[in-house]
């Protein structure tokens, strides 16, 4: 049965409902702030001149809006270069790949490793400065990645470059093996999510140099390093004749054709939304050749000029996932992994325990992206919250005896963590109960998918850092993956007991349990967890 509401559960709606707007208020208020003073050196230099309406590669919203511009066989692409879908077609979840019910065209697939993709990859990493890219790089990288979010909400305040290059060798001792770092380009926000010039790497983590340095010691270090990129939205360096902030500066100069049109405050000339409306910033709309090419050029630089491994991808829910497998085709990272973020499903402030919904909705972006990234676990994040933080063990296992978050559809593409940036760091939007992280560790970092450990936890908590590398310790003895197979034993209110690839074992809750044959030593355990390896 489901347990008592706690306290947790009852603040957890709302608060997860009010994360886009708390987020889009704090950033708006900063963006005013900062672009008043610009607005006034703006006047005293006089209006700017507009961009030219006529340039190849940009698409009206309607054309026959523009009929009296379009110059007759010019050979301007002024429809969309790709259309979005009205509707997905509905998706058939399998034990390891969720696909379209239609079949997709070969390379829309979602590429899939066996044991012998994996094995080739790492042999050909063995006794490299950094990781080789394997002959395709399909984005999901090799199944045994480990990430850290290197940084949290306050890390711009200090010498970020020099402070993550001086933890390089650190983090690889831990067990990590790839590094996010935040977003590099110069950024009306501070923390780099209001993104201006792409090509200005000059912000407030320091410069083009010291960024290009610290992923070089990175490298030295044995670890690869992911891009925070922000696609969703970017800050115009000027005004338009009107007024309105919607020309772009620096390589990729762009004008109000590159913003959707139904952005309410940037005057967008473009085509419509593919996904929800980032408030504070001019949102993007990638359906245009012009945006398309720029920001694949872009993705493509940060590669093979800057020296990343692969990307983070940011709110992901502004635009359609198929423009997303472009850009990931185009550039070919070895990992990337989309912030696909929304609210799981409450009844009267209380964590409903059917979440298919939440996490079918990751699995159709994942699915438009082509199956080339990974996503960000939220459903196992919510549930993770109930089950440890108010005993309710009983939902960590789905009514066909998986796992209930994307791990237990799609583990190979799931990415699961406990906090970031927005949920926990200065900002605490939606915190992990306060004092079970080590519980939660001992979940993510024993069951599939890929796990994402946040920078606080190793660097300010050394008990939580303890625990992390004993348990990345024993996952790497015993070559757990992504696609590790999980067997529930127990999933009720105050114990979850597991199997995992019948090497360990792992035990969350208060009540003792015992596996019931085979020869297990302790080997990391602590107040309502222990995990168990085979002898």
């Amino acid at each position: 049965g489901e347990g008592d509401q706690s306290e947790a559960d009852r603040e957890g709606e709302a608060v997860a409902n009010a994360f886009k707007e708390q987020q889009a208020e704090e950033l708006r208020i900063q963006r005013e702030a900062l672009l008043s003073e610009r607005e006034a050196l703006m006047e005293r230099a006089g209006e700017m001149d507009t961009l030219p309406d006529q340039a190849q590669g940009w698409g009206p919203p309607q054309e026959e809006q523009w009929e009296d511009q379009q110059p007759q066989d010019s050979g301007i692409q002024w429809a969309p270069s790709e259309a979005r879908p009205d509707t997905f077609a509905p998706v058939e979840v399998t034990d390891d790949v969720a696909v379209h019910m239609e079949e997709p065209t070969l390379d829309e697939q979602p590429m899939i490793f066996t044991v012998e993709d994996l094995t080739r990859t790492e042999k050909a990493a063995e006794g490299a400065t950094s990781a080789l890219p394997p002959a395709h790089n399909s984005g999901t990288g090799t199944g045994h990645e480990v990430v850290l979010q290197g940084f949290n909400w306050e890390s711009h305040r200090g010498d970020y470059y020099a402070e993550i290059s001086s933890r390089a060798t650190e983090l690889a001792d831990i067990g990590i093996t790839q590094v996010w770092l935040p977003p590099p380009t110069d950024s009306v926000s501070p923390e780099g999510y209001l993104p201006r010039d792409l090509y200005n790497l000059n912000s407030n983590y320091g410069d083009y140099h010291q960024l290009k340095g610290a992923i070089q010691v990175l490298h030295q270090a044995g670890l690869q390093v992911l891009a925070d990129a922000v696609l969703n939205h970017r800050c115009a360096e000027s005004q338009s004749a009107s007024g309105c902030w919607n020309v772009f500066g620096g390589k990729a100069a762009w004008d109000a054709r590159a913003i959707v049109s139904d952005d309410p405050n940037f005057e967008g000339r473009g085509n419509p939304s593919t996904g929800d409306i980032f408030p504070p910033a001019p949102n993007i709309d990638h359906s245009q050749e012009t945006v398309q090419r720029d920001i694949s050029e872009w993705m493509c630089w940060l590669l093979n000029d800057v020296g990343y491994d692969g990307f983070r991808l940011d709110f992901v829910r502004g635009f359609w996932g198929g423009h997303v497998k472009g850009y990931l085709d185009a550039s070919s990272p070895q990992f990337a992994v989309g912030e696909y973020w929304d609210s799981c499903s409450y009844s009267s402030g209380h964590l409903d325990y059917n979440q298919d919904a939440h996490r079918q909705r990751i699995i159709d972006w994942i699915n438009a992206a082509g199956g080339l990234a990974g996503a960000f676990d939220v459903t196992t994040k919510g549930i993770l919250h109930s089950a440890i933080g108010a005993k309710e063990y009983w939902r960590l296992k789905d009514t066909q005896g998986k796992p209930p978050g994307v791990m237990g559809w799609w583990p190979s593409r799931a990415v699961t963590f406990l906090e970031n940036h927005d949920t926990g760091s200065t900002q605490g939007h939606w915190r992990f109960p306060a004092g079970c992280e080590p519980i939660g560790y001992a979940y993510i970092l024993t069951h599939p998918g890929t796990p994402c450990v946040f920078w606080d936890h190793v660097i300010y908590f050394p008990e939580v850092k303890s625990v992390v590398k004993e348990l990345l310790a024993l996952r790497r003895r015993n070559s757990i993956n992504c696609r590790s197979q999980v067997t529930i034993d127990k999933a009720e209110n105050d114990l979850y007991a597991a199997y995992i690839d019948k090497k360990i074992c792992v035990k969350l809750g208060p009540r003792h349990w015992t596996p019931a044959q085979g020869n297990w030593h302790i080997v990391v355990q602590g107040h309502d967890y222990c995990v168990m390896e085979a002898r």
